[in-house]
Order: C-alpha cells, then structure tokens, then sequence
C-alpha cells in the first residue's frame, strides 16, 4: 500500500509539472522589430519561442532575413516577415555571427584548442536570401596561441576577421580554373592578412577595438593602459587605420608602396566580380549593364596603379619583373599604353601586344561568321583586321604605317591611348569593331 500510495504522488507531481511547463515554455524567445513596413504599424513587430530547453545563443540578420543559432547546435533562417525557413546542423558549438546584406557568417568550434593555446575554428558563409552555402572551411586566420577577438563585414560584403594578436584579415576569392568556369561552380576562398595592429602600436599594452571596416580603413577604438573594452560610460573616440598587406620590402620604397595598392585593389576587383555572380547567381541580371559601367570604371582605377608601378620598375631596369605586372591589366587600353612606355624595349613591346591579343582575341565562331558574311573576300589581307592577327606595330614609332589598314587600326589605339575616360575610350573600341565588320 505504501508503494502504490508513492506512484501515486510521483504520477501527479510529474503531470502538474508538465502542465507547468506546457503553460510557461523554457525555450528562449525571439523578438524582431522592424523600423519600417508598409504594413499596419502594430503589426510589424513579431516573436517566437523555441522549443523547451532550447536557448538563443546568437542572432544575425540582414536584408530580409534574420538567424538565430541555439544551444541544440541549430542554426534557424527566418524571413524578416516572420516566416520560418530551413535548419541546418553547425558543426560545431557557436563562437560568433555576423550578417550583413544578404550574407551571413557563422563562426564555430570543430577541434578542441592546440597545444599552445591556439583556437581551432571553422567559418561558414551563406547567402541567406537564396538559402545557399557560399563558403566553407577552417578559420586560418587565426595566430599562433591566439583567438577570435571580432567578425564582421565591410561596406562591401567582406568578411573580415580579427585575432586577439591584432591581425585583421579579409576572406578572399582565388582565380576559378578552367573546369571550375565551365562548369559554373563558385570558387575557392582563402583568408588574406590585410592589416597588422601589431606595428602600430604605441605601447605593448595599447590596443584596438574594431568596430568597422569602410572603404577600406579600419574604424576603431584605441585602447591605451591595458585596457580590454572602451568605457561605456564616455563616448569613445574613433580613429581610422588604413589597410596595408604585409608584404615584403623591395629595395626601392616607393615601389613596395605601389605594389601593396596594386595586390590589394585587384583583390578588390575580384571579390566584386565574384559578389555580384553570387547575388545575380550566375545568371542575366536586369542592373547588369549598370554593374559593368562600374567595374570598368574600377578596372581603369586599378589599371592606373598597375601601370605606374609598371613604370617604375621599367625604369629600374627590371624587365621581366614588368612584364609580369601586364597579366594584372584588365583593359586593352591599359596593354597599349604600357607598350609605349616600353618602345625602347622592341622584345618587350612584342611580347606586351602578344598577351593582348590572346586576352582581347575573337571567337573562333566569331570569325567563320565574318567570313561567311563575304569579309574574306572583300579585303585582300584578312589578317590586317582581325584581332587574333594583329599587325604588329612598330615599337619606335607606333603612328608610323605603310598599308592603309594597318593606319586605321593604329589610328583606333592612339585615340583610346588619349582619351582620358576609360569607359567611353572602352564603348568606342567595341563600336568601331562592329562597324568594322558592317562595313567590309
């Protein structure tokens, strides 16, 4: 009798306190305001609560989406209206999350930490409008016995990183191989160190407290005395540090300079194409014509940094040094104005209009429909027009011909060497081709 008598309390304790727990959730509960809608203003606000036992451990959201990663090792999407969406296994528990735009980063555990102390950790980049995994793999970023201090993005959806030694790095795209344009698929992406705190400092106890990245410069609060946070009772003062890549020292200081510009604008360069593949995702987008008018501009920017530093080791002597850097040009502008500055270099001249033409060159279909069009027989030297047989020009005096096509073609360069916008120099190369071809 007393046995059934204590499974009798022990039954009516468990339901009353299921019946408690039914009527207050222990799960965490998630608030999102919105500061516009076009909706009733009562109505934009919205909150959930996750299951019992479930607790927020961090939340991201951007442009119509929201994220929440929780105790359970989930990561939740949501839409800015409230709706939820897919779920998905972290690998590891949560040590940060960012978002910014469309794209999401989450940062997490997937090792226990090394020997010396140093943090193993792995990263994840999403785009969290289309639900679709970016990038993925180790947080390499990270120094010998040091930790993540802060994750974030810059005004131009990259994702930077900051270890507890001062080194703020930047996720970057690697040039696709051949297959990978094929086929379609996304490239790789590696961490690249682009400032080191470590020289700037005062003092062994200075610091500094990042806050954002901006056309490229890093805002920031210096620390001074060994302190580890700004004072939340004053308002702190900002300061701004520009980015440096750590390279190398080259023997001439204005060199080493322009060469850090250079390696850093063309990754710029790159992540922007490969942004703006991902968002349009792969396919014609209508701000296309836009964003090309944009990247050329940007092209022509950083064609100008490459061809002084062009400049500046053609006249230290370092010939194949300089023609190394024609591989960054990306305007056919930019190839023919650094073989004049190399006419007194007749082997480097030929090489310079030989990686022009193979980078500018036509299709193969291209010229078999110029020739069914009767252009094969209507000049008596095809190759003096087409571009993957360029004549030559002369490397002493570029303006100087003997046939009349040859005239016209080089007529074509000095005008766009001259032109002082890139864009319009670019649009008229493109519509003499085609008149060109109308035209014979």
């Amino acid at each position: 009798d007393r046995t059934k008598e204590a499974l009798r309390r022990s039954r009516k304790k468990r339901r009353a306190k299921n019946k408690d727990s039914t009527m207050n959730p222990t799960g965490s509960s998630l608030y999102f305001h919105r500061f516009q809608t076009f909706g009733s203003a009562r109505d934009k606000d919205w909150y959930l609560t996750l299951p019992d036992g479930e607790r927020a451990l961090g939340t991201a959201c951007g442009q119509g989406w929201a994220a929440v990663a929780t105790s359970r090792r989930f990561l939740r999407f949501f839409t800015s209206g409230g709706n939820q969406k897919q779920m998905v296994w972290l690998q590891g528990d949560l040590v940060s999350m960012t978002g910014r735009s469309r794209y999401l980063t989450v940062v997490y555990h997937i090792n226990t930490p090394a020997v010396d102390g140093t943090q193993q950790l792995g990263y994840s980049l999403f785009d969290a409008m289309e639900f679709k995994l970016v990038s993925s793999g180790p947080l390499s970023c990270i120094s010998k016995e040091a930790g993540l201090s802060w994750l974030g993005f810059s005004n131009d959806a990259s994702v930077m990183a900051m270890d507890t030694d001062g080194m703020l790095s930047m996720l970057t795209p690697t040039n696709p191989s051949d297959d990978q344009q094929q086929s379609g698929s996304l490239p790789r992406w590696e961490w690249t160190p682009v400032l080191d705190t470590v020289g700037l400092r005062k003092s062994a106890d200075d610091q500094f407290w990042p806050i954002t990245v901006h056309d490229g410069k890093l805002v920031c609060v210096p620390l001074k005395g060994g302190n580890q946070f700004p004072d939340a009772v004053r308002k702190p003062v900002t300061t701004s540090l520009g980015l440096r890549l750590p390279l190398a020292r080259s023997t001439i200081a204005r060199n080493t300079v322009l060469e850090e510009v250079s390696v850093r604008s063309n990754m710029a360069l790159a992540h922007k194409r490969t942004m703006h593949e991902i968002s349009s995702n792969g396919g014609a987008d209508e701000d296309d014509e836009e964003f090309e008018e944009e990247y050329t501009k940007m092209c022509a920017q950083v064609d100008k940094v490459t061809l002084k530093l062009f400049a500046a080791v053609l006249d230290a002597g370092k010939l194949e040094r300089a023609l190394d850097l024609v591989d960054r040009l990306h305007l056919e502008k930019s190839y023919d104005i650094a073989a004049k500055l190399s006419d007194r270099h007749e082997k480097l001249v030929q090489l310079i209009e030989d990686a022009r033409d193979d980078k500018f060159a036509y299709p193969d279909d291209e010229e078999d429909d110029m020739q069914e069009d009767g252009y094969h027989h209507a000049v008596s030297s095809p190759s003096a027009f087409t571009t993957t047989n360029r004549r030559k020009p002369s490397p002493v005096s570029p303006t100087t011909t003997t046939k009349t096509a040859t005239q016209g073609r080089k007529r074509l360069f000095q005008h766009q060497s001259n032109s002082d916008d890139p864009i319009r120099s670019l649009m008229a190369m493109k519509s003499k081709k085609k008149q060109r071809v109308e035209i014979f």
